[in-house]
């Protein structure tokens, strides 16, 4: 007990609040671990999904299934429009635009084998969660070099190390972003290119952030709104390289797929946009509207279907997209922070929120707004006393699977308590907004008075 105390005294307050995050994620897992055991779900918790990262077990093949036949369609079938065919009359759930094929078209030609294509998938989502989390140790160290906590306390070796292993921990353990590798999701992908653009605009690249969100729309539409953001903030050398790729990779899809097919998938996109998914682990508001009314099954993934249209929800889709996109696109911050990492994020998030369809895996880009956020409230605890408190709490609801909330799932109103993913979400994008609105200089003089205090 006493070397465990003297151990202790080596670690700053910081690497051990990280381990208290740590301890206490892992114990809300193994309790309801323990709590679910006569339930037949084995993925009830973060823990397996982990240990089969951990193993590189193979993944499902959530995206490269329907990937992989949207491929073999359009070989097969060139005179015939994909989206028509696959999605709206085969019911085959292939969402992505033509130009997230570019990479499988590739692997095909190097590696022909099916199981071989899969296994290398596999490693290379296992190698990306792995440069996620270590870019997302750069980000908050990065962050943390100019904090009050940082230089008001000599972190010694030991005590790096160990916070070091801890963000490792807490990486393997952030579900959005393990359960994307478990699925075999080509989100993996985009929450590493969104850490590394997170990496590089902190370090003022804004013309290869530009390159990376190009690449994030080839893949994903929905983040064509950081290229209006762009627009709107006169970042010009990011929008002129988020615009360039964009249009580059369409040329070079049309010249492959045709221009029709290309037309064909607005038809996808209207028809995602009216009904989106009710299933929980859609954590939009949209999904949050569907469970609410009951309009839809919320406890089962519809292989070939999707909830009904439901007037109230598609209109109560459009106005909270508006109501979360206008702000960040506009700039609701003070002047100074238009255009910086912060405003960065807020957009980010704020367009991942607003889409239709969020699924769980698509907050993995809030591993890094995390390590951002901490770092930045050891400086300017922007929420009192209790800023860290406060922060902890939604890291905790958003790095967890919590799925006692499922047992409440046909209760009226309180079946809200399944989108507690999308309530943390929603929690960070208000920190980020009062983070974004705060005078620096003001809070920086109330810290140090605080300090003067405390030393007097």
């Amino acid at each position: 007990m006493q070397k465990l105390t003297q151990f202790r005294q080596h670690l700053t307050p910081l690497t051990q609040g990280l381990f208290l995050l740590l301890l206490l994620g892992l114990t809300i897992n193994i309790v309801q671990q323990l709590a679910l055991i006569n339930l037949n779900w084995w993925y009830r918790s973060i823990i397996p999904h982990s240990i089969k990262m951990l193993r590189l077990s193979m993944q499902d093949n959530d995206s490269w299934g329907p990937m992989l036949n949207a491929l073999d369609y359009l070989q097969m079938h060139k005179d015939k429009l994909l989206y028509s065919s696959l999605f709206f009359e085969d019911k085959i759930k292939f969402q992505y635009p033509l130009t997230s094929l570019f990479p499988l078209i590739l692997l095909r030609k190097l590696i022909p084998h099916l199981e071989n294509q899969r296994y290398v998938l596999n490693i290379l989502s296992w190698l990306t969660v792995c440069f996620t989390i270590f870019l997302t140790t750069k980000v908050f160290n990065l962050k943390l070099a100019d904090s009050f906590e940082q230089s008001s306390q000599i972190s010694s070796r030991t005590d790096k190390t160990i916070r070091i292993l801890l963000l490792f921990c807490l990486g393997i353990t952030f579900y959005p972003i393990i359960r994307a590798h478990s699925l075999g999701q080509l989100q993996v992908f985009i929450n590493g290119l969104f850490t590394l653009s997170f990496w590089l605009w902190l370090n003022k690249k804004e013309r290869l952030t530009g390159v990376l969100v190009g690449l994030m729309i080839l893949m994903k539409p929905q983040y064509l709104m950081l290229g209006v953001w762009g627009i709107l903030r006169r970042k010009w050398s990011f929008t002129i390289a988020t615009f360039t790729v964009v249009l580059v990779g369409l040329l070079i899809s049309i010249s492959l797929f045709g221009f029709a097919n290309h037309l064909d998938y607005l038809g996808v996109l209207s028809f995602l946009s009216r009904h989106g998914e009710a299933y929980y682990p859609n954590q939009s508001i949209n999904g949050f509207l569907h469970r609410l009314l009951f309009n839809g099954d919320n406890l089962n993934f519809g292989m070939n279907s999707f909830p009904p249209f439901n007037l109230i929800v598609y209109g109560g889709t459009l106005l909270t997209s508006s109501l979360l996109l206008l702000p960040a696109l506009v700039g609701v911050m003070a002047k100074q922070n238009r255009g910086t990492i912060i405003d960065f994020a807020i957009i980010s998030l704020s367009s991942t929120i607003a889409s239709p369809i969020a699924w769980e895996h698509h907050y993995g880009i809030l591993f890094v707004i995390y390590a951002f956020l901490l770092a930045s409230l050891l400086n300017f605890p922007v929420l009192g006393q209790k800023s860290l408190l406060y922060l902890g709490l939604c890291y905790l609801l958003s790095s967890n699977l919590l799925s006692f909330t499922n047992n409440l799932a046909m209760i009226p109103i309180i079946n809200i308590l399944q989108s507690y993913l999308l309530f943390s979400a929603l929690a960070v994008l208000g920190i980020l907004y009062i983070l974004a609105n705060t005078n620096r200089k003001k809070q920086s003089i109330e810290v140090e008075s605080r300090i003067g205090r405390v030393e007097n």
